[in-house]
């Protein structure tokens, strides 16, 4: 065999070496290994928990669509197909179910990203006598009249209890406006025998309680979210809840470009100078000073998207600024990080 014949047998063993590997990466890729919206989503969601293949891709997001196809179409009964046999054994559970149903405002335009089963996953054990697969994720749904705040719990399989069938589907589901999300407080009581008594106390005042057995409870709070909204705010599902202030302030351009943020005092005293378009929740632990506000850009659509971060003692600073479209997802469009410290 000549030295050109060598050359063109490796050449062709590499391209279908190539081509082997390309046809199994196309194989192997599923859409349900990125985090996508209940519209890319729902035509192939589950009917009810009947459904749920434990090791099938896309398990989280297939459930969450065909949670929300049903209370979208007001179906009480296609709800409760996707919940466990315990939760709809408790006292009050159906009802609550037919409360949010009944509740349940305007038409879903959209979620924000769910979760892959990899994200939502909170554990797996597979072997021969306990398999167990548990999720539990939570994420914004948009109608076209209100906002919700949904967290998700469910088992797809459960083997390790004797009960563990009876588990399988949502075992814990809470749904709340902005209003009642944004700064919302939980303190739990503990009853014994792993019964529990969370206890909720929201910013407008109003209190709400959750009755959990073993993970198993439902909380259905609802107010008005229309002076709150809900960013998208890093790539995957992650948002931020946060509260319209009702202020007119905006940052012109040419402020904008003209701020030193290596002079951390200067800059915290440039935004703090004007009121922020909407604040952002305050951090819950003690001694820290961390919260997030946007800011309006005068001619611009756009919003500045501003950390703050410090204590009492040693005063606030700015720690990242970026400039952003807060009707768009993260990963569709092309926000501009200005600082980031």
């Amino acid at each position: 065999m000549n030295r050109a014949y060598r050359k063109i047998a490796k050449l062709a063993s590499l391209c279908i070496v190539f081509t082997m590997l390309v046809n199994l990466s196309a194989c192997s890729f599923s859409k349900f290994d990125t985090f996508r919206l209940y519209s890319e989503v729902k035509k192939e969601a589950y009917s009810g928990k009947k459904d749920i293949k434990p090791k099938e891709k896309g398990v989280y997001m297939k459930t969450v669509a065909g949670f929300l196809n049903c209370l979208d179409e007001r179906d009480q009964k296609g709800v409760e197909g996707f919940c466990s046999k315990k939760l709809l054994s408790m006292d009050g559970s159906r009802e609550k179910i037919e409360g949010l149903v009944d509740s349940f405002e305007g038409d879903i335009i959209d979620t924000t990203p769910l979760a892959t089963d990899i994200s939502a996953r909170k554990f797996e054990q597979w072997s021969k006598t306990e398999p167990v697969v548990y999720f539990d994720d939570d994420f914004i749904i948009y109608t076209d009249e209100e906002t919700y705040w949904v967290s998700f719990s469910f088992y797809s399989i459960c083997k390790s209890e004797p009960d563990g069938d009876d588990l399988v589907g949502i075992n814990r589901l809470r749904v709340l406006t902005l209003d009642r999300r944004f700064e919302m407080q939980r303190d739990a009581e503990d009853l014994g025998e792993d019964h529990f008594i969370d206890k909720y106390s929201f910013r407008d005042g109003t209190t709400a309680e959750m009755e959990l057995q073993g993970n198993c409870g439902i909380l259905i709070s609802l107010g008005d979210s229309s002076d709150y909204i809900a960013v998208n705010t890093a790539k995957g599902s992650s948002y931020n809840v946060f509260m319209l202030t009702g202020c007119e302030d905006e940052i012109s351009e040419k402020e904008l470009k003209a701020i030193d943020y290596t002079d951390e005092e200067e800059t915290y005293e440039t935004f703090m100078s004007y009121e922020p378009y909407a604040k952002g929740e305050e951090s819950s632990t003690p001694n820290i000073i961390s919260h997030t506000w946007l800011y309006s850009i005068k001619g611009s659509d756009d919003k500045l998207y501003v950390h703050f971060l410090g204590n009492e003692e040693e005063g606030v600073r700015v720690t990242y600024v970026r400039r952003m479209d807060i009707t768009k997802l993260l990963t569709k469009q092309n926000a501009k990080i200005l600082y980031d410290d």
